[in-house]
């Protein structure tokens, strides 16, 4: 299998960046070179959408008059309209002023990986780094042209059935830069998870060998080697943190936006289904669905990938404790205690701006209370409708 090198690994979400028109550079060796073409293609393409929302305008429905009333409805418009847009400047000054030190941390990675070839780990690495690219590809499929493509596609059919294919670039432009920018940091801490796994993993081995062979502590250079890994280690949670504050911002919006409009898209199916609204216009509910469905993924992929790396970074203190040491290796056994300490102190935390910590416990906090605002909202219209207020009236309704 042939090595892949930095640029190649890019290369997928790099090609999409480009296409969007958020990338003003080339990539060149480490670095990085502004392009005239690229930055007019930034430009023209970000006066075509700023074009396309002005000049189209929102969609026009029918409702029920209960619809017009939801408030969720308008703050769910608000929040995707706003956030998006919000999102869509904060990934354009990123690639203009962040982006160098982006690859710098890419190129940190792969220089970690020449360290690691010295235990051996050459061939694992290659297929560590072939098959990134390939869930990258994968998740691109997934998140870019089904969710955020074919959605949008499906949404402007079911909303406008006279609209073109500027509607449907309305649509979807925002939310694939977004989801662009949530892909690249996915694609940053699989490596650093995956790099995290070669030292554990040698770690393992060299403790089973250390059962199993008499005097292998002081026979296989293991204090050195041990040393060499902590520090490989460290040199790791430094840029997990690094990307971190990269992101931080991103991440706190895409959280926001994501758990708000998938609540209040799972709030107006509810109200549809439990109050018999489906008649009224089924095509609706299509996209609550949809929209639901795209919002949820989109924060279990984000989340679990940085729970899975903040858990396989943290575990590596307790491969570390299971060596076995004699006891009368008074130096080998206080290096080992001195680097276990190290790493118990040297926790790795991802954040979003130090607000709260992305972990799994952050999965079942949006599931919890996801359900507890159903529960109250419903429970709420569900006296509303015992008073008998009902007709029917137009609102807006824009993706």
């Amino acid at each position: 299998m042939a090595e892949l090198l930095v640029k190649q690994g890019l290369k997928p979400i790099y090609f999409v960046a480009t296409l969007l028109g958020i990338i003003p550079y080339n990539l060149e060796n480490e670095k990085i070179r502004l392009s005239k073409w690229k930055v007019l293609q930034m430009v023209i393409t970000f006066a075509i959408y700023v074009t396309t929302s002005i000049l189209l305008g929102p969609a026009t429905l029918h409702f029920d008059e209960d619809f017009a009333k939801i408030k969720t409805m308008i703050f769910v418009l608000m929040l995707q309209g706003y956030g998006h847009l919000v999102l869509i400047f904060l990934s354009i000054f990123a690639s203009w002023f962040k982006s160098q030190k982006f690859l710098c941390e890419i190129y940190e990675i792969f220089k970690i990986d020449s360290e690691l070839e010295k235990f051996g780990q050459k061939e694992k690495i290659i297929r560590v780094r072939w098959q990134h690219r390939r869930n990258l590809i994968f998740l691109m499929v997934i998140v870019l042209i089904v969710f955020n493509i074919f959605g949008s596609i499906l949404s402007v059919y079911c909303f406008i059935p006279e609209g073109n294919w500027l509607h449907i670039f309305g649509v979807a432009y925002p939310q694939l830069i977004t989801s662009c920018v949530s892909i690249s940091y996915y694609l940053v801490t699989t490596m650093l998870q995956g790099r995290y796994k070669m030292i554990n993993s040698i770690l393992r081995e060299k403790s089973k060998e250390s059962r199993n062979i008499e005097d292998y502590i002081t026979k296989s250079n293991f204090c050195q080697n041990m040393r060499l890994l902590v520090s490989l280690h460290k040199t790791l949670t430094k840029i997990a943190r690094r990307i971190n504050s990269l992101y931080s911002l991103h991440l706190l919006l895409w959280i926001s936006i994501n758990f708000g409009s998938m609540v209040g898209d799972l709030y107006m199916l509810f109200y549809s289904l439990l109050f018999k609204k489906l008649e009224m216009n089924p095509t609706i509910n299509i996209i609550f669905v949809k929209n639901s469905i795209n919002y949820g993924f989109n924060l279990f992929y984000v989340t679990k990938t940085t729970s899975d790396l903040c858990a396989e970074a943290n575990k590596t203190k307790e491969v570390l404790v299971s060596v076995n040491i004699d006891i009368d290796e008074e130096d080998e056994r206080n290096a080992v205690i001195a680097s276990t300490l190290k790493l118990m102190q040297n926790k790795l935390e991802i954040t979003a701006c130090k607000l709260f910590k992305i972990d799994k416990g952050l999965l079942f906090s949006i599931c919890g209370a996801a359900s507890s605002y159903l529960f109250i909202m419903i429970q709420l219209d569900v006296g509303n409708q015992k008073n008998g207020t009902s007709a029917t009236q137009e609102t807006n309704y824009s993706m």
